[in-house]
């Protein structure tokens, strides 16, 4: 349970940063585009949480290295699903 909760914090506060982004602002997350310390506060707080679990289960040194294990892919998870690959038409 610890686990799944660390990814999720992890997934969500990766995501509030990455609706941070002013390159690709939808509408229908005008709220936080409102309240960008805010959610920035957020995001950090869910990343110190999810830390602060893997600290408790594993102890200081596990859990910096498995924090880096769960965030890579999870940053990569984002960019695949929010940034579809299409090839470049030719001109």
């Amino acid at each position: 349970m610890t686990i799944l909760i660390v990814f999720l914090g992890i997934y969500i506060g990766f995501y509030f940063l990455f609706l941070l982004n002013h390159k690709k602002q939808k509408p229908s997350f005008a709220w936080v585009y409102k309240y960008p310390k805010g959610f920035k506060l957020i995001s950090i707080t869910l990343f110190l949480l999810s830390f602060y679990l893997l600290v408790l289960r594993y102890g200081i040194s596990v859990a910096f290295v498995s924090w880096w294990v769960f965030a890579t892919p999870t940053i990569l998870l984002l960019i695949l699903l929010n940034n579809p690959m299409r090839a470049k038409s030719p001109k």
